[in-house]
């Protein structure tokens, strides 16, 4: 043991241990790359894996789905869509009694809506993200803007996901949640060296246990894509959730009186 810390000692003097320093360089180095790469990249599409835990009231309910993304990165932030079809399950997770679930949404670089049911509900939940967006910014500056101003970043070891290399960042909540079912702490993001697009994402707790995860492969970039795939139109007599007003949707409104 004593002659593993002296070859361990001579190491650190020898080679040096990495200052704070250089290591906010070489995390904005490897963000540089990833930041150009994406801005490079017109549009993509691959299957998307989902695990997500959702709270409902104090318990837990794990959703795991699969489905498909579209993006376009052509104006602004960007267009996406995602349809997942997937289940609901019980607290502690049984996928066996799952209750069906499927989603449509779609995020047209301004406003986005989600075709869901909700206890076999179908509703539309509308989030106008206007007023928080920066038209000059691309969907990659905009990202690393949040991660910045939200969470305390550090590079971690890069890995391989799906066959790809990707560059690992480790993204520290500054203001975790307390008070919840779900209180994740941070988020490890994977993103693709060819594309500089996030490839899987992996939320922790506090001690670092996965509350979930999701994961996009068989990736294929700068293929066409008909506009007409990101325009959303409302089912007759579905109503309409808009989240900017702090609604609930109906039958959650009815479960709560």
């Amino acid at each position: 043991m004593r002659v593993q810390l002296l070859l361990a000692a001579v190491a650190l003097v020898t080679f040096g241990w990495p200052s704070p320093a250089q290591s906010q360089d070489a995390l904005s180095s490897v963000e540089q790359k990833i930041v150009t790469a994406w801005n490079g990249v017109e549009s993509a599409m691959g299957d998307v894996t989902l695990d997500m835990p959702i709270p409902i009231g104090d318990v837990v309910c794990p959703a795991r789905g699969k489905g498909r993304l579209l993006y376009s990165g052509e104006k602004g932030y960007g267009k996406l869509r995602l349809n997942l079809t997937g289940g609901l399950e019980p607290p502690g997770g049984n996928a066996t009694i799952a209750m069906p679930v499927t989603a449509d949404g779609v995020f047209d670089g301004a406003v986005a809506h989600i075709l869901t049911s909700i206890l076999l509900q179908p509703v539309v939940l509308k989030y106008d993200a206007s007023e928080d967006l920066d038209p000059k910014l691309t969907p990659a500056e905009a990202l690393f803007a949040l991660l910045h101003e939200e969470c305390d970043l550090e590079l971690l070891p890069e890995a391989r996901v799906g066959g790809l290399s990707t560059y690992v960042i480790g993204a520290r909540i500054k203001k975790p949640a307390t008070e919840g079912p779900v209180q994740p702490a941070r988020v490890v993001l994977f993103f693709a060296k060819d594309s500089g697009m996030p490839c899987r994402v992996i939320l922790e707790d506090r001690d670092g246990r996965p509350l979930g995860s999701a994961q996009c492969t068989n990736v294929k970039l700068n293929g066409r894509i008909d506009p007409s795939r990101f325009n959303f139109a409302a089912p007759a007599n579905v109503p309409v959730t808009d989240l900017n007003k702090g609604e609930l949707p109906p039958i959650l409104e009815q479960l709560t009186q």
